[in-house]
């Protein structure tokens, strides 16, 4: 018994002292934690024609003067890639603004049949595009990566969805979902269509791959949609400054600021986003669209109908088939266009935001 007893207490002191002598080590140093950044790559082409060295700029929508990520270039063929790090790791998610902006380094192919004094397939050089802003509106779901590309369809698109959001309180945009997203695409591409004289309630403009019209086997040829909205893009960079309204007249404000094809086109997408603002104001009325504004819009309007016409033809000749493409109207009706917005509106015509 005794034997057994001291068995016992000489593990219980040998436990004893192992406690004792563990209670003097010092806890380890927590292991800090590894940040790891997370990121958004956002790339995709800009083109009206192929517009190389270009400025890359993307922002918050809710705040489109300060570029956050990394600004970059466009390269030859008007491809672009931006990276946007959240240095805490945090998913990106939200929507965003691209702005792709020529300056001294720009050139811009020409895909309509003569651009100014370039032809088909040559290069507008950078005088000649000052002041030419191209935009898209995009959406980021947290997974890492969007392909956004970048048209003047994309730019008018966009500042549908801009002056909607300025003229209605009810759409915030810097909290929209991505369903929010793409149903304000939907709307937008409507009212874009509605401007030239197309039906598009099935079709969301960012989605449409638009090409370099000028190389003729590239314009799809049995997509009447897509290669409508293709050669409407690339009449563009057919537009005669000195037909658009307002160039000749003495009187208009800004006649002096009109002097290149960039120049006439920023002019065009103002425009553009004014009128809209004007349309989806809850009181839209014609008689509120200015006389300007109104000879801008129809006068460069019934130039794309005639570029869209003359390109279509030429592809044909070029290729042997002729792309199939949707008339685009010569004149635009205000009056119809108040009320297809009012359709998107109640849900009638078109997918509510």
């Amino acid at each position: 018994m005794k034997k057994l007893f001291r068995t016992a207490l000489a593990a219980t002191i040998a436990l004893t002292l192992v406690a004792c002598h563990d209670s003097d080590k010092k806890d380890p140093d927590p292991v800090p934690e590894v940040i790891v950044p997370t990121t958004l790559d956002i790339t995709g082409q800009a083109v009206i024609g192929k517009l190389a060295g270009a400025l890359v700029e993307v922002f918050n929508v809710d705040d489109l003067t300060t570029p956050i990520g990394t600004a970059a270039q466009t390269d030859a063929n008007g491809d672009y890639a931006v990276t946007i790090t959240d240095d805490e790791g945090n998913p990106i998610v939200g929507a965003y603004v691209v702005h792709v902006s020529a300056d001294e380094d720009s050139t811009m192919v020409c895909s309509a049949i003569t651009c100014g004094d370039v032809v088909r397939g040559e290069l507008i050089p950078a005088a000649d595009l000052t002041g030419l802003v191209l935009s898209t509106f995009t959406y980021s779901d947290g997974t890492g990566t969007i392909e956004a590309d970048v048209n003047a369809l994309t730019t008018m698109a966009t500042d549908a969805i801009l002056s909607a959001a300025e003229a209605n309180e009810n759409i915030d945009l810097s909290v929209v979902s991505q369903d929010g997203v793409a149903s304000l695409q939907l709307s937008a591409s409507q009212v874009v269509g509605s401007l030239l004289g197309l039906e598009l309630a099935e079709t969301n403009i960012f989605d449409v791959n638009i090409v370099d019209a000028s190389v003729s086997a590239d314009v799809p040829a049995d997509d009447a949609i897509t290669a409508t909205l293709t050669l409407i893009n690339a009449s563009f960079s057919g537009l005669d400054s000195d037909a658009v309204a307002g160039r000749t007249n003495p009187s208009y404000a800004n006649r002096s600021a009109m002097a290149g094809l960039g120049s006439v086109m920023a002019q065009y997408f103002t425009t553009f986003k004014a009128v809209v603002g004007i349309l989806v104001a809850t009181d839209a009325e014609v008689s509120n669209v200015s006389t300007e504004q109104l000879a801008v819009i129809t006068s460069t309007q019934s130039q794309i109908s005639q570029l869209v016409s003359d390109l279509s033809t030429l592809i044909g000749n070029d290729t042997g088939t002729p792309p199939v493409v949707v008339e685009v109207e010569t004149e635009v009706d205000l009056e119809e266009i108040i009320e297809i917005i009012g359709e998107i509106e109640t849900g009638t015509g078109g997918t509510t935001p």
